[in-house]
């Protein structure tokens, strides 16, 4: 879908498949968005032997209140 406009989904009942990751601190040597990077990734290989499937954008949310401390952190919960 990204980058994609409608008429690129041939079946408008195709079911989506939407990578969550969070948004957190990984330490000194990781980036923020590590979590939504590795769902993305893993998404991807699964609508690659998939054709009926459609690959939403990652979002890069999800419950991270244990790292809510840390700058950078999107988090809802």
């Amino acid at each position: 879908m990204e980058g994609s406009a409608w008429p690129a989904i041939p079946n408008p009942a195709a079911a989506v498949v939407l990578p969550l990751g969070s948004t957190e601190q990984h330490g000194h040597h990781l980036p923020f968005d590590t979590d939504t990077a590795v769902a993305g990734e893993l998404a991807r290989r699964v609508v690659a032997t998939r054709p009926e499937l459609v690959l939403a954008p990652p979002l890069g949310y999800g419950a991270s209140g244990e790292h809510e401390g840390f700058a950078g952190t999107l988090s809802m919960g």
